[in-house]
């Protein structure tokens, strides 16, 4: 019989997203991705007790946590607080994997904390390192393939943050990375300046399967393909649902575009800005 092995998942807590003290608000936390979607992709023949921590809603007792494999994920800005867990957890013996922007962007960093590191979309890698650790195979590095299938993404286990104070855990993501190369982004460097999609009909059966009208978007930037991005609202508005997402201010070019996503329900757009001035701050902001 195949052995089940018990998993714990762990969001580090960041300045913006800390429970009790973060700066966001309660109203700004939706629930992530990362960690129900790597809880959706473990084979279930080696599925045993499967817990996932996020401490931007939680205080984690990592005492109380006992596991065969601890899977950390983490931005740069967070990546001492992984280090510590990961070299608590291997202090106890336990087998400690690191993912993530931060792993992705230094990889042999990680590499000093953790058992192994996970490179850029965990859909193939991670599956792989679980049949490899069980094994007694673990490889140091897990890297992506050059093409991901992204018809074969499935639903992450949301019902795994049932309990947890996110404003909504109806979150999905229809594209990955972004074309365009600001100096201040991480997204393009993580996905190597490509810009993917999944299939329409898989996103809009997706939605279809949420309980609740409030959906949030997380794409980065999910109008730079403005045909794709239009067919995609003209099919999610007959299921009259109310979402919010990112964007960058490239959708005032297309009045199209902007029609599409107000008659999809689209109530709100997170845009960022690096300056409201055309010259550089002579000092830091």
């Amino acid at each position: 019989m195949t052995r089940k092995l018990n998993i714990a998942l762990i969001s580090p807590r960041t300045g913006l997203y800390r429970h009790g003290t973060g700066v966001f608000p309660m109203s700004l936390r939706y629930a992530p991705l990362n960690m129900v979607t790597l809880a959706a992709l473990i084979p279930p023949e080696l599925r045993g007790d499967v817990t996932v921590y996020d401490e931007s809603v939680e205080t984690i007792d990592p005492t109380k946590i006992k596991a065969d494999i601890v899977g950390l994920t983490g931005i740069t800005g967070v990546s001492m607080r992984s280090y510590a867990y990961a070299e608590y957890f291997r202090r106890q013996g336990i087998t400690t994997v690191m993912g993530g922007p931060h792993a992705t962007l230094m990889p042999e960093e990680a590499a000093k904390h953790a058992d192994a590191v996970v490179i850029g979309h965990g859909y193939e890698t991670w599956p792989k390192l679980l049949h490899d650790f069980r094994e007694g195979k673990l490889q140091k590095f897990y890297y992506p393939p050059e093409k991901i299938d992204w018809s074969l993404i499935p639903d992450p286990h949301r019902s795994m943050f049932a309990h947890k104070r996110f404003i909504t855990t109806n979150s999905t993501q229809a594209v990955f990375g972004c074309p365009h190369h600001c100096e201040f982004c991480v997204t393009p460097i993580i996905c190597k300046g490509n810009y993917e999609r999944r299939p329409i009909e898989d996103v809009v059966a997706e939605l279809s399967r949420m309980p609740g009208r409030y959906v949030t978007f997380l794409d980065p930037s999910p109008v730079e393909n403005t045909e794709y991005a239009i067919a995609l609202y003209k099919a999610i508005a007959p299921l009259k649902k109310r979402w919010g997402g990112l964007a960058t201010t490239r959708i005032v070019d297309n009045k199209e575009l902007l029609d599409a996503m107000e008659a999809s329900g689209c109530f709100g757009l997170l845009i960022g800005f690096e300056s409201l001035t055309t010259s550089r701050p002579k000092q830091p902001l």
